[in-house]
């Protein structure tokens, strides 16, 4: 498989993961944008929200061979401006959560685990710490590595 019919191929099965769809509407109220690559330069529309953006690849291996690495860069972005508050019953202290962050998280989970649940190959991920806000976005990126492809493109 070549890298790009790899991005294809995963942006497929992101699409058609109803786990991940369904996730996205009960939580965040849109289905996903499932994007291949993805422009720092240009602010994307409300309506792009939640966003799973494939935005990088990497392999190391002879191209046909299945058993090649491939290192795949996932940014997943939501856009939401609540914000909670809420005070502690003990202490009094505030407590401020912006919603989006705690989106943002769940949504890198429900993409960890659509990757799991496609059997692509072998799958293991490492989240990073790449984390970004810019309220109203809240970002949160993977690095996910996949071997061993089973499905053709």
């Amino acid at each position: 498989m070549t890298s790009d019919q790899l991005l294809i191929t995963i942006q497929a099965i992101l699409a058609a993961d109803q786990v991940l769809v369904d996730w996205c509407l009960t939580n965040i109220g849109q289905v996903p944008t499932i994007q291949i690559d993805y422009d720092e330069d240009r602010q994307l529309d409300d309506e792009s929200y939640p966003l799973v953006s494939l935005a990088t690849i990497a392999g190391a291996g002879r191209i046909a061979d299945p058993l090649r690495n491939w290192q795949l860069g996932i940014l997943v972005a939501v856009r939401d401006i609540s914000v909670q508050v809420e005070t502690d019953g003990t202490t009094g202290a505030k407590l401020r959560t912006y919603t989006g962050r705690l989106l943002v998280e769940g949504l890198r989970d429900q993409v960890v685990e659509a990757l799991y649940r496609s059997r692509i190959g072998r799958v293991s991920v490492k989240d990073e710490a790449g984390s970004r806000t810019y309220v109203p976005r809240f970002y949160a990126v993977l690095q996910a590595t996949i071997n061993n492809i089973t499905i053709k493109s």
